[in-house]
């Protein structure tokens, strides 16, 4: 409504990082993508990237990577989407080596990840893949019997950022 300027709404979600709700959490990861979308050109996404590790950062850091005995089921819901925007649109390194190593262990034994977080984790992993990488992926996509397993491999497969491989994707 042009009530709020920009730099009073990204100030009103960085408050929220430390609220302990993941419903709060996840309405702000929402807000965000509306801004990224709408107002984060190629030249300031560096400076986003700062911008949501500062304030997605402290959430997952609470919550963890893992699923926890007894936590509350609305962070299972959370933590894909802050796994997801710390490792792709923050850049956060240690986020995207976590990611890789728990796509590494879905592929090894695909019952030992949750299933909440195997599609996050194969996308990020993804990214930065080779052609090795997405023949495995490509494989198992084919191979897929289960629609949520093959689902998983598609949109990994959608996630290549070589462009090389991003062309064999389309093709």
């Amino acid at each position: 409504a042009g009530v709020l300027h920009g730099d009073d709404y990204l100030r009103a979600l960085s408050a929220l990082r430390n609220d302990t709700d993941p419903v709060v959490i996840g309405k702000v990861a929402n807000g965000l993508e509306k801004v990224r979308v709408a107002f984060v050109p190629d030249d300031l996404r560096d400076a986003f990237g700062l911008y949501v590790q500062r304030t997605l950062g402290p959430a997952l850091d609470r919550f963890g990577f893992d699923r926890k005995p007894g936590e509350d089921e609305t962070v299972s819901f959370v933590r894909p989407d802050l796994i997801r925007w710390l490792g792709d649109r923050g850049h956060e390194t240690r986020v995207r080596a976590h990611a890789v190593e728990l796509a590494q262990r879905y592929r090894n034994d695909p019952a030992s990840v949750d299933p909440a977080l195997a599609s996050v984790a194969l996308e990020l992993a993804a990214q930065d893949g080779d052609a090795v990488l997405w023949d495995d992926y490509r494989s198992r996509f084919e191979s897929a019997k289960v629609p949520a397993v093959r689902s998983r491999y598609l949109g990994a497969l959608s996630s290549f950022r070589d462009p090389v491989l991003v062309e064999r994707t389309l093709h």
